[in-house]
């Protein structure tokens, strides 16, 4: 997990209940990305945009998807 503290003082971490995040004060929580099973292709995708057309990963394993995200967007 990789917590950045900005000059202004506030943190942005990708969030896991792994980590007690609320010690660090109030939470602001945005969603990073949405992650939807699509019984066309019996694929999970996960998308950046809930409007985005095309995904930019997909598996049969949702925990691979989740995997995927903590991966490419905890940075």
């Amino acid at each position: 997990m990789t917590i950045t503290f900005n000059p202004d003082g506030s943190a942005s971490a990708l969030y896991t209940d792994a980590f007690p995040l609320r010690a660090l004060g109030t939470l602001t929580v945005r969603r990073a990305s949405w992650i939807d099973f699509n019984e066309h292709t019996q694929q999970w995708e996960v998308r950046l945009s809930p409007h985005a057309d095309d995904p930019v990963f997909t598996h049969p394993s949702r925990e691979e998807c989740i995997r995927w995200e903590h991966l490419h967007l905890d940075a």
